[in-house]
C-alpha cells in the first residue's frame, strides 16, 4: 500500500532581525502569540470610512460683488464697439459674452430662487449694459417656484429696455414664464393693444401711432417656442391662433424691427404650419413688404 505523499507541512519560516541574525527562542514566541492574537482579532475590527472634506462652494454674492466681478472685466475698446452696436443709453463696461455666461452661472449656483430673483432686481436698477444682460440669465431656468415676481420683474424690463439686444435677452426666460403659465397672455394682449387706435378702417389705422415698440417685438421673440412644435396639441394651436390675431392687428403701419419680428415668426411657423402661414398671406392686405418677405422665407 502505497503512502499518501503531501500534506506534510514545512518548517515555519525563522523571523529574523533587521541585521540578520537569528531572534532569541523566547522573543520568537512573544511575537508568534502576538500575530496570532491580532490575527484572532480581526472579526472585532470595524472599517471607519474617512469623512470627505467638504467641496469648496461660493458664498451667495451680493450686488456689491457682482458689480466688482463685472468690472473686473472692464475693456473700453470692447465697451465702445458694443454701445454702437446695441444703441443702448446704458453704461457698457465691455465684459465678454463667455465672461457673462460663466458669471450668471455660478451666481445661479450659490443662490436660491428667492436669492437669485433679488440679485436679479438689483442687477437690471444698476443701469449697466452687461448687469442687465445678466439679470436675465439668472431667470433663465424652466422650472421656477414660485415665479410671480420673476414674471412681474421680466414685463416691466421689457418696457423699459432700451434697444433690442435687452429685449432680446428678456425675451428668453420670458418665454418660460409664459409657457408655465399661459394665463399670462393677457400681458400680450395689453402690449398690442397700447397704443392701437380704436378705429376698424385699415387705412386709418396705418397712420395712427402703435405705442412702445419693445413690448410688441417681445411678444414674437417670447413665443417663438410656439412656431416650431412638431407635434402641437389643442392647446399649442389656440394659442398659435391667438398670435396670429395679434400679428394681423400689429402688421398695418407697423416699423421695420417689427415687421421683421411678425415676419421671422411666421417663416419659423411656416416649418411645420404651411397652410396657415399661406392663409394668412394670402387674407390679410396691409403687410408691410418687409413682413412679406421675412414670411416668405419659410415657405
Amino acid at each position: 500500500m502505497s503512502r499518501k505523499r503531501g500534506g506534510r507541512k514545512g518548517p515555519k519560516p525563522e523571523i529574523l532581525q533587521d541585521d540578520g541574525t537569528r531572534l532569541s527562542p523566547e522573543e520568537t514566541a512573544k511575537l508568534s502569540a502576538e500575530a496570532e492574537a491580532y490575527a484572532a482579532s480581526d472579526a472585532d475590527y470595524e472599517f471607519f470610512e474617512e469623512e470627505a472634506e467638504p467641496e469648496d462652494t461660493l458664498a451667495p454674492p451680493s450686488i456689491e460683488d457682482a458689480l466688482y466681478a463685472l468690472e473686473a472685466w472692464a475693456d473700453a475698446e470692447r465697451a465702445a464697439q458694443l454701445q454702437a452696436q446695441t444703441g443702448t443709453s446704458c453704461r457698457v463696461i465691455g465684459v465678454t459674452a463667455t465672461g457673462l455666461t460663466d458669471m450668471a452661472a455660478m451666481w445661479r449656483e450659490a443662490l436660491d430662487n428667492e436669492g437669485r430673483v433679488s440679485l436679479a432686481n438689483e442687477l437690471w436698477q444698476s443701469g449697466i449694459y452687461e448687469a442687465r444682460i445678466a439679470a436675465t440669465k439668472l431667470l433663465t431656468q424652466a422650472r421656477m417656484r414660485p415665479d410671480d415676481m420673476a414674471w412681474q420683474l421680466l414685463t416691466r424690463w421689457i418696457e423699459e429696455a432700451d434697444c433690442f439686444a435687452l429685449i432680446d435677452a428678456l425675451s428668453k426666460p420670458a418665454a418660460k414664464r409664459l409657457q408655465a403659465n399661459l394665463a399670462r397672455l393677457s400681458q400680450l394682449d395689453a402690449w398690442a393693444n397700447e397704443g392701437q387706435p380704436l378705429s376698424e378702417d385699415l387705412d386709418e389705422a396705418v397712420e395712427q401711432p402703435q405705442g412702445p415698440i419693445g413690448p410688441k417685438l417681445a411678444i414674437f421673440l417670447m413665443t417663438r417656442p410656439y412656431t416650431k412644435l412638431r407635434n402641437p396639441k389643442p392647446e399649442d394651436h389656440r394659442v398659435q391662433d391667438h398670435l396670429l390675431t395679434l400679428a394681423a392687428r400689429l402688421a398695418p403701419g407697423a416699423p421695420v424691427d417689427l415687421s421683421r419680428a411678425i415676419g421671422r415668426w411666421l417663416a419659423d411657423l411656416a416649418k411645420f404650419e404651411r397652410a396657415r402661414v399661406e392663409h394668412f398671406l394670402a387674407t390679410q392686405e396691409h403687410l408691410p413688404r418687409t413682413l412679406r418677405r421675412e414670411a416668405q422665407n419659410g415657405l
